[in-house]
């Protein structure tokens, strides 16, 4: 795409977004698809979020009897765990790294000390793990010399994040009545249940659309379990057509890809004017690790004659800054945006689109 098209569709994004935050993560995010540079998109969420949440961090210092906090590894995801711990108002004492080169020197601000020095005079700090490649190895390590394991955190992903504590998907709508929602990448469920919470139950119709039979299972039974009425569970991939895709499996975000995947299995997928037809759905939210823009194309017709309110990813691809909103704005002129981010590291962007 050339200079002069590019400087056009930036400007005709940002003429229709509604407020200083969503320009200001515009043009982080930009920046970010471009330069892939973290620190000055960090810079801007910093500016415009100030609350964050660590539940991870939070259940693990219940339990701690730590007097101080240690991050072992002052690489990538040491710094991305100091960050988290700086945001949640937990500011390590020390890294720790096993690099003799680094010992003694200052990351970051925070001085570096050895691993001899950890287990022999600080086993009385609570330590959180910051390696994502070798945090089963670290944690063997810290056991085997003795160290608490009260005091170890070793984080669920490869380093730990924090949220903000607005409710992503809903912080900047208002419910209407009789809400028809589109769930499209629906996991687990869980953000069914925040959209019943945040309509205080006065819904419609839910639609949940996952590629995961296993998955569907579940949230089937949880609706079941919490009295929801009215959700109807569809085992499918949005898609822009119908088609039978690879679905692989990945806790870090489980996506459907085009090519035959090693661990993936078949999965079938349907374009979204097919399963929605004729509702007059008011919400979709979607959120499917890189196939947004695939799946919109698919609700072309429901977006077109419906305009509904949208919640879309905004961060899997680096051209999806660009090509999502343009999208959409070639279905429905009229539409509106905000911009929210959501989480510590880059993920959890939202594009949100309203009349």
């Amino acid at each position: 795409m050339e200079y002069p098209r590019i400087s056009k569709n930036i400007n005709k994004i940002e003429s229709v977004l509604q407020d200083q935050t969503s320009v200001l993560l515009f043009n982080a995010r930009l920046h970010y698809s471009i330069t892939r540079d973290k620190k000055q998109f960090y810079k801007a969420v910093d500016t415009v979020e100030k609350n964050w949440i660590c539940p991870e961090l939070e259940r693990f210092l219940e339990k701690t009897q730590g007097e101080g906090i240690i991050v072992w590894g002052c690489g990538h995801d040491g710094k991305e765990t100091k960050r988290v711990l700086d945001l949640c108002g937990h500011p390590p004492a020390f890294f720790c790294d096993r690099d003799t080169d680094k010992v003694g020197s200052r990351v970051e601000g925070v001085e570096v000390i050895s691993f001899d020095s950890l287990v022999k005079k600080y086993s009385h700090y609570s330590v959180v793990i910051g390696s994502g490649a070798y945090k089963r190895e670290m944690y063997r390590d810290l056991v085997s010399n003795n160290f608490p394991e009260q005091n170890i955190l070793n984080p669920r992903y490869n380093h730990l994040q924090a949220r903000t504590e607005k409710k992503q998907y809903f912080d900047v709508f208002k419910p209407d009545e009789n809400e028809i929602f589109v769930d499209v990448g629906a996991y687990l469920g869980e953000t069914i249940w925040d959209f019943v919470q945040w309509t205080d139950r006065n819904y419609l119709k839910i639609i949940a659309m996952e590629p995961s039979e296993e998955r569907c299972r579940h949230i089937a039974a949880s609706c079941k379990e919490r009295g929801l009425k009215n959700v109807y569970v569809k085992a499918f991939a949005a898609w822009e057509k119908e088609d039978r895709l690879f679905f692989k499996e990945d806790k870090a975000g489980s996506r459907v890809e085009q090519n035959k995947q090693d661990n993936g299995n078949v999965v079938k997928a349907i374009d979204m004017d097919n399963i929605i037809q004729n509702d007059p759905v008011t919400f979709i939210k979607m959120d499917i690790e890189g196939g947004e823009l695939k799946a919109l194309k698919g609700a072309g017709m429901v977006i077109k004659r419906e305009r509904p309110k949208l919640a879309i990813s905004l961060y899997h691809k680096p051209e999806d800054i660009i090509e999502l909103p343009l999208y959409l704005l070639e279905l429905v002129p009229e539409y509106k945006f905000y911009i929210r981010h959501y989480r510590s590291d880059i993920c959890e962007t939202v594009l949100y689109a309203y009349v």
